[in-house]
């Protein structure tokens, strides 16, 4: 029966040598266990005891069950081999009922917490939880850019904007154009290079850099720029390069299904390019002096042009930013992400 002695061993950390346990220490475990004496009447009680319906059992109960039959097996004065054999029959059953039942604590701990693998959860008691939230941002993106269905997120390129608009001057002679149908291919490999937050108020803010993001769109215009009459309308393209962007987000804590959830209550965000180029082609009507002016006139004020885009886009992508962080926030539990 050696190989059950060490079963028993790593099951109570009481060491065996492959055969039951003796001196003091076996003692002083089962004493400070609570196990019984070793006087024939308290044996029978015990054992009598032993066979009443069991419907809690937890690990530590087996364990001192364990450890009482193998103080029994060692001391009993009816030590003879009938008895024993029972007793070691005992060892078995409770051994294996620790299996099965540790088994099933661990398959229902694991489906009970078990997290998506697009998240990746951080301590709160982390010193370096930033550092994890970051690295979490970036597991995230990484499974974005395949695609996570589990979310409803088939593809996430183009990104597409319906919309912008862009006012220059004042009067019945200033320059307005309109971009629709705008599609931006290149977010999705975005990298998140810090996340700050405050667990305790719920706020978090992400710092981000995009490589390079290209842009096409048709667009319509109208009024004059350059002294030049710029009515008319084609295709627009864009090569944003050096993209940063800064993302606050402010939650609150809401409990559903036994489970604690994130509720977006505040959004806000900002971004720079550090090179753009830009232009038009395939002018209406083939009006190449238009195309020219146009072009002349975008690529010498490019960062002027943003700063007068970027109330529109940065509306726009909000827009699409709230939709998807109120979807993730709603389908993932906030105990998967942040775990005591």
């Amino acid at each position: 029966m050696s190989e059950w002695w060490e079963a028993v061993e790593q099951l109570t950390g009481l060491r065996t040598d492959g055969s039951p346990p003796r001196g003091p220490r076996a003692h002083r475990v089962i004493k400070r266990l609570g196990g019984p004496s070793t006087s024939c009447s308290q044996v029978q009680t015990r054992r009598t005891h032993a066979h009443r319906p069991i419907f809690i059992i937890s690990s530590d109960i087996l364990r001192r069950r364990v450890i009482y039959d193998l103080q029994t097996v060692q001391d009993t004065s009816y030590n003879t081999r009938e008895f024993r054999g029972s007793t070691e029959m005992h060892i078995t059953l409770h051994l294996a009922l620790a299996a099965i039942i540790g088994f099933g604590l661990s398959e229902a701990r694991q489906q009970e917490h078990e997290i998506a693998y697009y998240i990746h959860p951080c301590q709160r008691s982390n010193p370096n939880i930033n550092e994890c939230l970051t690295y979490s941002a970036n597991h995230l993106t990484m499974h974005l850019r395949k695609g996570i269905p589990e979310l409803g997120i088939e593809e996430v390129e183009p990104i597409v904007i319906d919309e912008i608009n862009l006012s220059l001057g004042s009067g019945p002679d200033g320059y307005r154009a309109t971009f629709k149908d705008i599609q931006a291919f290149g977010v999705s490999n975005l990298t998140v290079n810090q996340v700050r937050s405050d667990l305790n108020s719920l706020q978090f803010q992400l710092t981000f850099s995009i490589p390079k993001i290209s842009a096409l769109a048709h667009y319509r215009s109208s009024g004059v720029l350059i002294m030049v009459q710029a009515t008319g309308g084609g295709e627009y393209w864009g090569e944003y390069e050096g993209v940063k962007a800064k993302v606050y987000i402010k939650a609150s804590e809401v409990e559903r299904n036994s489970q604690k959830y994130l509720h977006l209550e505040d959004l806000k965000m900002d971004f720079s390019v550090k090179d753009i180029q830009m232009g038009i082609k395939n002018v209406h009507n083939g009006n190449a002096v238009l195309e020219a002016a146009l072009n002349l006139f975008i690529n010498s004020n490019s960062q002027e042009l943003l700063k007068e885009m970027k109330p529109h886009i940065k509306k726009k992508l909000m827009v699409g930013m709230k939709s998807f962080i109120d979807n993730l926030f709603s389908r993932v539990p906030y105990d998967s992400w942040v775990i005591d």
